[in-house]
């Protein structure tokens, strides 16, 4: 079993989560997820890597390093691409004081950040 093999079923096991419920959570099928856990994919697409940092709440070069593989070792420049926050804020499921915002919520908090980032642009053209 391969560092990256062994990290994944770690952390899933870790969650207490089944194949099939990483798969559902990341996107990745039950089967790739179960071939990466075997060590026969040893080197899978940055896309499979990003659904399953994702899906355990971690970035890519947060998994490879603890999985102990380097980026280079991918022959690619991993760039973060910057998330759209407003599409965060509406698509996304999170909790305010323990309570799972509701598309109302969504909407209200998503009016509020827009406001107040055009507020503060208005204000450095003044300065």
């Amino acid at each position: 079993m391969t560092n990256f093999a062994k990290t994944i079923n770690e952390l899933r096991l870790k969650k207490e989560w089944s194949q099939r419920k990483l798969a559902l959570i990341s996107g990745v099928s039950n089967t790739e997820i179960g071939r990466i856990e075997k060590g026969e994919r040893e080197k899978p697409s940055l896309t499979v890597i990003s659904k399953l940092a994702s899906a355990f709440g971690m970035s890519i070069d947060e998994l490879l390093s603890m999985a102990g593989v380097t980026n280079s070792s991918y022959d690619v420049n991993i760039k973060k691409k910057p998330k759209k926050l407003l599409e965060l804020i509406e698509q996304e499921e999170y909790t305010l004081n323990g309570q799972i915002a509701t598309p109302e919520d969504k909407e209200k908090i998503a009016r509020v950040i827009e406001a107040l980032y055009y507020d503060a642009k208005e204000k450095n053209k003044r300065k």
